[in-house]
């Protein structure tokens, strides 16, 4: 099979596979950094500084407490009730 593909150009068929596939990666890294140099553009003209701001101060609360104890015994709940319909 390797003197077939020899002579029909194997080797020159497969560098020239290479040099295609590089130059498909090679187009696809520069449109993507293009892109990315396009966002980035658009996001400084649009007054982006690098951090997002915070509406306000981060603090746990009472109803933060609520939420998390009511989430946690929804997912016991459900897990009992499935296993004891599997069971």
């Amino acid at each position: 099979m390797r003197v077939a593909a020899l002579s029909r150009g194997g080797a020159a068929a497969q560098r020239a596979g290479f040099r295609a596939a590089a130059g498909a990666v090679g187009a696809l890294f520069v449109r993507s950094y293009a892109r990315a140099d396009a966002i980035q553009r658009a996001m400084l003209a649009r007054g982006f500084t690098g951090r997002f701001p915070s509406l306000g101060a981060m603090r746990f609360t009472v109803a933060d407490g609520v939420f998390a104890v009511c989430g946690g015994a929804t997912i016991v709940l459900v897990r009992a009730l499935s296993e004891r319909l599997a069971g």
